[in-house]
């Protein structure tokens, strides 16, 4: 059985390029349908296009409910079974998350609860504290809230500047996302 994901981007992509790396490395059969953003200019799009996945630009510019249909309308076109978000920086209503309940999947640059929201590196750097991390989850009603899937820490290094504790970060995020999305790919398709 096949799973069938869809991919929201905002940027340049680097968690999408990474899932779509460990899929065609372990041979998953998982398949990227689309890759979409809210952006025309996201980087991500050309780096999704060179690896032959289709991609498409959402209509947020007209709002958000816009923005949404779109993701819906490419939803139904590709049959997908879950969806991806990946530095995806816009929020998703309650509507929408309710009609596809544990459908989609988010990550987040911080040890959730811990700095939500769009400044999750900078918010945990300013705070002082030693570790930070990444999370993995289920995206519920709620900004950066839902089950958590997984977690990794991060530990702040006394030489690490901000730029070199987000390239760790990064590089966390792109293992975790995978090991995350193959586990519960595991547990829908033992449910279907």
């Amino acid at each position: 059985m096949t799973i069938k994901i869809g991919i929201l981007i905002s940027g340049r992509g680097t968690n999408m390029d990474a899932i779509v790396e460990h899929i065609r490395s372990e041979n998953a059969p998982v398949q990227v349908c689309f890759v979409a953003s809210d952006k025309a200019s996201a980087a991500g799009l050309e780096t999704a296009k060179s690896k032959g996945i289709a991609t498409a630009v959402l209509p947020y510019k007209q709002g958000r409910a816009a923005g949404e249909a779109g993701i819906e309308r490419l939803w139904q076109e590709y049959g997908i079974d879950l969806l991806v978000l990946a530095g995806f920086m816009r929020l998703i209503t309650g509507d929408f998350v309710s009609r596809h309940e544990g459908r989609i999947l988010n990550i987040h640059p911080a040890m959730l609860p811990k700095f939500p929201g769009a400044h999750g590196i900078e918010d945990f750097w300013k705070s002082g504290e030693s570790s930070s991390g990444v999370t993995v989850h289920v995206v519920d009603a709620e900004m950066d809230h839902g089950p958590i899937l997984m977690q990794r820490e991060v530990v702040r290094e006394p030489d690490d500047t901000i730029e070199t504790f987000e390239a760790k970060i990064h590089k966390v995020e792109h293992q975790l996302y995978w090991q995350a999305l193959k586990a519960y790919i595991s547990t829908i398709t033992q449910e279907a």
